[in-house]
C-alpha cells in the first residue's frame, strides 16, 4: 500500500475470534492458534483482587539496542522498585545493570550499542510528596562504568561524581539521537521565576551536547529566546527549534550547512487554525513531516516544503474519521511506513518487505495488535514486538526476521489472564440534536441484558479519549458485573475541528446532554437496566460531569462517583493554579474563555453550570474524592461542596487522599479508591442494591 487514506480498524471482529496466550518459550503459529481456540470458553474466576488491576506494571519498557544484540528492560523488582535489566539476545542471559533501594528507574535510552542513559522517579511517592528532580545516570550494558551525570534536588548525590555533574535542572531529551558515540543531547530548564519549593515557571529549555564519558558539555546556540522544544533529525543533529513569545509560536529550521537558523512558520500558540502545523519527525533524506489540517476539518500527515515554508502538495496519510496522530517508520535511507492512532494505535507499512514481516507476526498472533520496533539503523534481524488488545495488557516479544520465530520477553501485567477479561467495542449513538457520538462499550464476560451500567467519563475533554486497549478501570468494573459505557462526547479531541469546536462553551449543556443520551441509548438497546445506572467520572472535567449528571438528570442516574472534579466554574478563573500544568496563567487568559466561557460575558452561564450553586439538587448517593495536593483541581473545589452537601445529603461519602494530586499516583491509593467504588456501586446499583433485590 502506498501512502493515502486509511480506514478505521475494526478491532471487535478481530477479538471475537480469540485472545492469544503467549508462551514463555518460542511461539509458533500452531501453538498460538490452539491456545486462542481454548480462550473462548474460559470463565471469569471469582475474587480477582483490585491490586491485579491497579498495581504498577511489571514491565514498563523494552528497547532494542542500536546493534540489535541486546534489549533494555524496565521491570519491577522484589522490593517493588523498577530496575534496569539488559537481555543479551545471543546468550539469553539477563543482567540487572542499575537499581536503587529508594527510587525507581524512570526513562531509559541507548547512548550507543554498549551504553545506556536513564533517569529516575519514585512510584512510592504521591504528587505532594515528591521533592527531587529525576537526575541522570549512565551505565554500560554489562553493568560497568556507572556514573551520575545530573543532580537530584532533595536527595544525596553520588560523591564520586559531585565535581562534574550537571545541575538538577537538566533532563533527558527523550529522542533517540545518533546512537553512534558517547555523546547525547540533553535539555536544561531555564527558570524565570520560583513559585514555591516544588514549582517554577520555565521560560525556555537550553540544548546541551553532553559527552557521557568525560561529562564535558557545550550549549547549542539557540535561534531565539524562549525555545521550548528541540527536534533532532535522523542523523541525531539539532534541526528544529520551537520558540514561544507571548501567544505566538515560531518554528526555526537549522540549514544543512548548520550556519543559520531560519523561521519557517509562526502561529498562534493556543488556537489550532486551518493552516497550523505540528512537526512530527525528520525523514532520512531530511524531509520534515508535519501534521496539519491544511484547510480541511481533520489533520493529516504531510511533507513540509522547507524552501517555500509551507505544507507540500497532497497529504501522505489521512485517517478516516480521525486527526492524524503518530509518526514515521524508517531505515537509514527510506520511509517504510507510519504508526498512527485512530480507534487504536497500529501500523501501516508502505514497504513490501516490512509488510510481509507484519503479516507473518500477525498470523502467529492473530488476536492482538502487534507493534514492531526496530533498531535505530533498521538493519537488525531482531525486532521488538509489543502485542496488545482490549483484553490483554502489553506483552513484549523478540522476533527474528530470519527464523520467523517469536520469543517471549515478558508481560506488563503477568497476573492478568486475557481469557478472563471483557470485550470492548466502539459503538455510535445519535445525540438529541442529531450529532453522532462514538462510545466505547465494555460488557462483562458472558454479556447479558439489562445490566447495571457505569457511565464512565474521562477528564481533559479536548484531548483524545479512550482507545481499544486494555484499560484497568473499565476491566475492573466489568469484572464486577457492570456494563461500562464511555462516550466520546462533543468537544473531544482527535476527531476533527468541527467535533472539537462543537463542545466549546458547552460544559453542563450539550456536552452533558451527550452523556445522558448515551445512557438512554444503552437502555433502548436493552443493555442497561434503567433503574441501575451510575455516572462515574474523574479529573477536572470527568468529576464535574458526574456531578452535573446527577443535577440535570436525577431521574436517569441513581448514584454518582466523582473524583478531582471542578465544582465552581467561575472560581477557576481566580483560584491559585500550579504554574507547571496546562491550566496556568496562559490558559486562563487565552484558552478557557474560548473553550469553557468568558468570565465576564458568560458569567451567568458559568454559574448556572456549576455544581456548587446547585448543591441542593445533589440528593442521590454520591462518592466524592479529592487529592490534597491537587494542581489542576485544588482540594477546596471539593471541600466547599462537601460542606454544603453535609447539610442536605445524608448519603454522601467523602474521601481525601492528603498527599495525592488530581490523579492517584500511588498503587495503594488506586486500589483503596476502586475498592471503595466497588462497594459503593454494589450498594446502589449492584448485587446488594434495592433494584437488584427486587429482581
Amino acid at each position: 500500500m502506498t501512502p493515502g487514506r486509511i480506514p478505521p480498524v475494526r478491532h471487535a471482529a478481530l477479538v471475537r475470534a480469540a485472545t492469544a496466550c503467549l508462551l514463555l518459550a518460542f511461539v509458533s503459529p500452531q501453538v498460538s492458534a490452539e491456545t486462542a481456540a481454548a480462550s473462548t470458553t474460559a470463565s471469569v474466576p471469582s475474587g480477582i483482587g483490585a491490586a491485579v488491576f491497579f498495581d504498577e506494571d511489571h514491565i514498563s519498557k523494552v528497547e532494542l539496542s542500536p546493534d540489535g544484540r541486546a534489549v533494555a528492560i524496565l521491570l519491577m523488582g522484589d522490593n517493588q522498585r523498577r530496575r534496569l535489566a539488559v537481555l543479551d539476545v545471543a546468550s539469553q542471559e539477563v543482567k540487572i545493570v542499575a537499581n536503587f533501594s529508594d527510587r525507581d528507574i524512570g526513562n531509559v535510552a541507548w547512548v550507543h550499542a554498549n551504553r545506556l542513559v536513564f533517569d529516575t522517579n519514585d512510584t512510592h511517592a504521591a504528587d505532594g510528596q515528591r521533592k527531587y528532580a529525576p537526575g541522570m545516570f549512565v551505565v554500560d550494558r554489562d553493568g560497568r562504568n556507572y556514573r551520575q551525570l545530573a543532580s537530584m534536588d532533595g536527595t544525596a548525590d553520588d560523591p564520586r561524581f559531585a565535581s562534574r555533574k550537571l545541575p538538577a535542572s537538566v533532563f533527558l531529551l527523550e529522542q533517540p539521537g545518533a546512537q553512534d558515540s558517547d555523546t547525547i543531547y540533553v535539555r536544561k530548564a531555564a527558570v524565570l521565576k520560583e513559585r514555591n519549593e516544588n514549582t517554577a515557571e520555565v521560560g525556555q529549555f537550553d540544548l546541551l551536547r553532553l559527552d557521557t564519558t568525560t561529562q564535558q558539555w557545550e550549549k547549542v546556540a539557540p535561534p531565539a529566546k524562549g525555545v521550548r522544544h528541540w527536534m533532532l533529525d535522523q542523523q541525531g543533529k539539532p534541526r528544529l527549534a520551537t520558540a514561544v513569545e507571548g501567544r505566538r509560536k515560531t518554528f526555526y529550521y537549522l540549514e544543512q550547512d548548520e550556519r543559520r537558523w531560519r523561521a519557517i512558520a509562526s502561529q498562534d500558540l493556543h488556537d489550532s487554525g486551518p493552516d497550523t502545523i505540528t512537526p512530527v519527525e525528520f525523514g532520512p533524506d531530511g524531509t520534515l513531516y508535519v501534521s496539519s489540517r491544511n484547510g480541511s476539518d481533520k489533520r493529516a500527515l504531510y511533507a513540509f516544503d522547507l524552501a517555500a515554508s509551507r505544507v507540500a502538495g497532497k497529504p501522505l496519510v489521512t485517517l478516516a474519521g480521525y486527526d492524524f496522530a503518530g509518526g514515521i517508520l524508517t531505515d537509514q535511507q527510506r520511509l517504510l511506513g507510519v504508526y498512527y492512532t485512530n480507534d487504536a494505535t497500529t501500523t501501516e507499512w508502505f514497504d513490501a518487505e516490512w509488510k510481509a514481516v507484519q503479516q507473518d507476526i500477525d498470523k502467529q498472533l492473530p488476536a492482538t495488535i502487534n507493534l514492531i520496533a526496530m533498531n535505530a539503523r533498521g538493519d537488525s534481524q531482531q525486532l521488538i514486538v509489543t502485542a496488545y488488545s482490549d483484553r490483554q495488557p502489553s506483552a513484549f516479544l523478540l522476533y527474528n526476521k530470519q527464523t520467523r520465530q517469536l520469543q517471549k520477553i515478558g508481560d506488563a501485567r503477568p497476573a492478568i489472564d486475557a481469557r478472563h477479561m471483557a470485550q470492548t467495542d466502539l459503538m455510535t449513538y445519535r445525540a438529541r440534536d442529531g450529532l453522532d457520538i462514538p462510545a466505547w462499550l465494555t460488557l462483562p464476560k458472558g454479556g447479558g441484558k439489562k445490566l447495571p451500567l457505569a457511565l464512565l467519563v474521562r477528564s481533559a475533554p479536548a484531548e483524545r479519549g479512550s482507545l481499544w486497549y486494555w484499560m484497568s478501570e473499565r476491566q475492573f468494573l466489568a469484572s464486577r458485573g457492570y456494563a461500562v459505557l464511555q462516550p466520546e462526547f462533543r468537544g473531544s479531541g482527535g476527531r476533527g475541528d468541527q467535533f472539537l469546536r462543537a463542545g466549546w462553551k458547552q460544559w453542563g449543556l450539550a456536552m452533558q446532554d451527550d452523556l445522558a443520551d448515551g445512557a438512554r441509548w444503552a437502555i433502548a438497546q436493552g443493555i442497561a437496566d434503567p433503574q441501575r445506572i451510575c455516572i462515574v467520572g474523574g479529573g477536572a472535567y470527568g468529576g464535574y460531569a458526574a456531578l452535573m449528571g446527577l443535577i440535570k438528570n436525577g431521574d436517569l442516574f441513581r448514584c454518582g462517583v466523582s473524583w478531582s472534579g471542578i465544582t465552581d466554574l467561575p472560581q477557576m478563573y481566580t483560584q491559585h493554579w500550579s504554574v507547571g500544568h496546562r491550566l496556568g496563567e496562559e490558559a486562563r487568559q487565552y484558552v478557557m474563555p474560548q473553550r469553557i466561557g468568558d468570565p465576564v460575558h458568560d458569567a451567568a452561564q458559568l454559574k448556572a453550570s456549576s455544581p456548587m450553586y446547585q448543591a441542593e439538587k445533589l440528593t442521590q448517593p454520591l462518592l466524592l474524592a479529592y487529592g490534597g495536593a491537587g494542581h489542576n483541581v485544588p482540594p477546596y473545589q471539593g471541600t466547599q461542596l462537601r460542606d454544603k452537601l453535609k447539610l442536605s445529603n445524608s448519603r454522601l461519602e467523602w474521601q481525601l487522599y492528603a498527599d495525592e494530586g488530581d490523579h492517584w499516583d500511588l498503587a495503594a491509593t488506586r486500589v483503596d479508591f476502586w475498592q471503595r467504588v466497588e462497594k459503593f456501586l454494589d450498594r446502589n446499583i449492584g448485587k446488594d442494591s434495592a433494584p437488584a433485590k427486587k429482581e
